[in-house]
């Protein structure tokens, strides 16, 4: 009886001490800019997983899309805590839908295809953009998630600043396989293993040419990893990727049995068979945006070579290819040093391709009128304007010497593009009237285009005006300046004749026109049919 309860008591208490070895939590930070989130959202109708790693919000986003497809990688980054990617980039680790923390067991298997997770896709991307405040972000696709990444690079590449592929499916011909067959065959006849080469020459088909085809892809993987060139670097498919699941902390017990259920559903999906056959030499041939590639060095699942040749034939803006040392098919978390080294440098060549022109002044100036506007004055700091364009924290002060100098530039910058819209607007009208006309289209489609600087001007930093009109104010506003003027001009070609009091009623009701007007086209939820873009004349006289 003692030992029946015995028995019974062992899986017992091994599931309780896994359950307690799986809290569900992920990595936090001290930093009072950081974010550390774990949640499923919904996405075009499926549910969808995201781990967001960041230590500073302003810094770049990147869009990290899954392996598999269809299996989870922030594992990796709960299992290998060198990995601090998150120093630089506000990381985002996507489960797609159905998979991973968003598994569901009663997913529409139907939906899981290649159409439906590029839709996912952008539309993730455009949530990370509205949410992070950022024009674009960076994409990087690592093994299966690669396909899904390219391809929406290759459709939509105005969202992204660079494209980064780690351990890139490149092609799954025979010369993948041929690349994978010669390393193992090598590893295995070094060994003296004749009972692996006998299992590899069964896994394979040898073609004319002497080029080989594998006949079952995860036989040939398995051996892959015995060989050392698999998902981490000389160790068994159970001690890089099962071990770590059943390990971790990031997963509570629940989602680590259905990351396991929504692998495998994965492999029974459309989108499985849509991934076969495939050359990307051959159908993308060129990206619109910088491409980057990141492989170990001893990456045969996706073997090294064949990315490596990708890139030196893909067109594009700016490419380079980082071998990564001591890694295999996973470098970012292997040898994350060098790796996040490698991420560190397309960061800095990018924004130095971006900048190259003389522009990195007027991009500080943009990034600190959107953290005024997002988070107030005080809010912001060189080193946050620095992280949001991307560059060093010793970069801003090249072109300002404080916080202060900055929101100076900042007043001025406006201030000089109104000006010169308005200037533009009023040059070579015939009468005074037909100028002030002119001038408060130009001002309400302006702020219509741009209406961070309303917010700046008007809500935040505040500007200077005399309404008095018994004399001119020289450190008056200019565009005021400008009405104030035209407004004395119109009396003079009218012949009319007001007290001062009675001049300065005019100008604050042709002021409130145009200024009410603006503030109205500013606000996106007000729907009309009158087009801002240009006045109807009616709505100024």
């Amino acid at each position: 009886m003692v030992i029946a309860l015995c028995v019974l008591a062992v899986p017992v208490l091994i599931l309780a001490v896994w359950a307690l070895m799986s809290p569900g939590r992920i990595r936090t930070y001290s930093e009072p800019d950081s974010i550390s989130e774990k949640f499923v959202m919904d996405i075009n109708g499926a549910p969808n997983g995201f781990f967001i790693n960041g230590k500073n919000k302003d810094n770049p986003v990147l869009l990290l899309v899954s392996s598999g497809p269809g299996t989870d990688d922030y594992v990796f980054t709960d299992k290998y805590k060198d990995m601090k990617l998150e120093e630089d980039f506000t990381v985002v680790y996507w489960d797609y839908r159905y998979m991973g923390i968003a598994y569901n067991s009663k997913a529409d298997i139907d939906s899981i295809d290649l159409a439906n997770l590029l839709d996912d896709t952008d539309k993730v991307t455009e949530y990370l953009k509205q949410r992070f405040n950022k024009d674009k972000i960076y994409i990087m696709g690592f093994s299966g998630g690669s396909h899904i990444a390219l391809r929406a690079v290759q459709r939509h590449p105005e969202n992204y600043y660079a494209y980064i592929g780690m351990a890139q499916c490149v092609t799954d011909s025979e010369e993948n396989d041929t690349i994978m067959y010669s390393f193992m065959k090598k590893v295995f006849t070094e060994r003296g293993d004749g009972n692996r080469l006998r299992k590899l020459e069964d896994a394979v088909v040898h073609l004319d040419g002497g080029n080989i085809k594998c006949k079952d892809w995860y036989t040939y993987v398995n051996l892959l990893h015995d060989a050392g060139g698999g998902t981490i670097l000389n160790k068994s498919e159970f001690e890089g990727i099962t071990w770590p699941i059943i390990t971790c902390g990031c997963y509570t017990l629940t989602e680590k049995i259905n990351y396991v259920r929504g692998m495998k559903m994965y492999r029974k999906t459309r989108l499985a068979s849509e991934l076969d056959d495939f050359d990307y030499r051959k159908s993308i041939t060129e990206i619109k945006i910088p491409v980057f590639f990141i492989s170990g060095e001893m990456d045969y699942n996706c073997p090294w070579q064949l990315v490596e040749e990708y890139c030196n034939a893909v067109k594009a803006p700016s490419k380079k290819f980082y071998r990564i040392s001591n890694s295999a098919h996973s470098p970012l978390w292997e040898n994350p040093v060098e790796t996040c080294k490698a991420l560190r440098d397309i960061r800095r060549r990018h924004m130095a391709d971006n900048y190259h022109h003389g522009n990195l002044r007027q991009a500080l100036i943009d990034a600190g009128l959107k953290i005024i506007n997002e988070s107030g004055e005080e809010e912001l700091s060189l080193r946050k304007v620095a992280a949001r364009c991307g560059v060093s924290h010793a970069a801003p002060y090249a072109h300002f010497k404080d916080k202060n100098e900055l929101i100076e530039a900042i007043m001025d910058s406006v201030t000089d593009k109104f000006m010169s819209v308005l200037e533009n607007a009023v040059m070579d009208k015939p009468t005074a009237d037909s100028a002030i006309i002119a001038m408060g289209r130009e001002y309400v489609t302006f702020f219509h285009k741009n209406p961070d600087y309303f917010t700046f001007l008007f809500g935040k930093q505040g500007i200077r005006v005399h309404l008095k009109m018994n004399k001119e104010y020289k450190d008056d506003y200019p565009p005021f300046l400008l009405l104030r003027r035209l407004y004395l001009k119109h009396l003079e070609e009218n012949g009319l004749e007001k007290t001062y009091e009675e001049q300065e009623i005019d100008l604050i009701k042709i002021w409130s026109i145009v200024h009410g007007m603006a503030s109205i086209a500013c606000v996106k939820g007000i729907k009309t049919s009158v087009n801002w873009k240009n006045i109807d004349e009616r709505l100024l006289t």
